[in-house]
Order: structure tokens, then C-alpha cells, then sequence
């Protein structure tokens, strides 16, 4: 799908789907089974370390049977206790095929119509400031106008049907009024269990 507006009401789509979704819970103490660690750094127009809990989901390895069964996402947010300052969000979706969970590789990152191989994965990612309703994608770069829709990578270390492990370099992007507004790039790493949304 190569039309903006499409490409537009699918990345709307995705972050409603995403921030409507169950908190990803658990514990941040990797000493602890079922722990969800996720740790990065953002750079550029926003400065800030993150750190919070990470799940994945999808593929039919969750409740969700129809939606899984063409997405699957690495869902995250802030650690528990406190208050929820952000949302970090990985996305791969087919329309068209059923897709499966990831095998050890790295990954574009960037818009849903971008791929250099049409059998590799390419993933969107949405980091959404919940205090101050802020959102960056990965798919901005050619919503608001931009040539380039290649934006980073993200690279899969471990994936089993209980754990996903791995790391990521990307930009995303702020967009207003047809224009990008502001530019941030996150690097990070992660050790993501398997969840079970109801």
C-alpha cells in the first residue's frame, strides 16, 4: 500500500489498537522469570533515557485469533509503580498474508509500503509521550512528505514461542499539518516474554 492517506489511517489505526490494548504488565527485575526489560536512550529534538516493561503479541500466540493472525507487536510502556510517561509500540503487519513471529535477524524499520525484500518484515514503530500527547513514528518520514521511508533497524536476537530478545537504532518522527515537526532517535534493547492480552 502506497497511498498516503492509506498509509495514514493504518498508522492511526495501529496506535489506537495499541494504546487500547491491556497494560503490558510484569516485573523490571531481570532476575525473575517472566520479567519484561526494555532500556533506550532517545537523542534530537527530545533528549531522555527510558526504561519499562515489554511484551509481544500476535501471529497466534495470543487471544486475539483474527488480528494476530496479520500482526504481530512488541508492546511497551513505563515500569509499575508510577505514572505512564510513554508508549513504545513495534508493529509488523501484513493486510494481505498471515505472518508469524520473527526468526533471529535484523529488520527495517520505517513505512508499511517501504521494503528492499518483499519477504522480510518491515516494522513500524510509534513512540507516543503520554504526558505531553506527543507521537513519533516511524512512518511519518513518508506520511508528512519526505523521499526516504528506511529509518533504522531492529535487530532480533533471540525468538522462541516464550521470549524475544533484541535491540534497535531508529528515527521517528513528529509530523504537523503535512510537515515534520520534530525529529528523535531512539536506541535500545530489550528482553520481551510473551503475552497473553484478553
Amino acid at each position: 500500500m502506497t497511498n498516503k492517506s492509506g498509509l495514514f489511517l493504518i498508522t492511526i489505526s495501529l496506535m489506537m489498537i495499541t494504546n487500547c490494548s491491556d497494560n503490558v504488565s510484569g516485573t523490571d527485575d531481570p532476575d525473575k522469570p517472566g520479567s519484561h526489560n526494555l532500556e533506550f536512550s532517545i537523542s534530537g529534538d527530545v533528549e531522555d533515557e527510558k526504561t519499562g516493561i515489554i511484551g509481544f503479541f500476535g501471529a497466534g500466540e495470543s487471544s486475539f485469533a483474527n488480528e494476530s493472525d496479520h500482526m504481530w507487536q512488541l508492546l511497551s510502556e513505563d515500569s509499575d509503580p508510577g505514572p505512564q510517561t510513554f508508549r513504545l509500540d513495534f508493529i509488523y503487519m501484513d493486510l494481505d498474508e498471515k505472518v508469524s513471529r520473527p526468526v533471529p535477524g535484523t529488520y527495517d524499520v520505517g513505512s508499511i509500503s517501504y521494503t528492499e525484500d518483499p519477504d522480510s518484515p518491515v516494522f513500524t514503530v510509534s513512540y507516543v509521550n503520554t504526558q505531553q500527547s506527543i507521537a513519533y513514528s516511524s512512518a511519518f518520514a513518508e506520511i508528512c512528505g519526505e523521499e526516504y521511508a528506511h529509518t533504522g533497524t531492529l535487530t532480533i536476537d533471540t525468538s522462541t514461542e516464550e521470549l524475544v530478545t533484541g535491540k534497535f537504532a531508529f528515527d521517528a518522527f513528529a509530523c504537523d499539518q503535512g510537515s515534520i515537526s520534530a525529529t528523535i532517535n531512539l536506541t535500545g534493547e530489550f528482553t520481551a516474554p510473551r503475552l497473553d492480552l484478553q
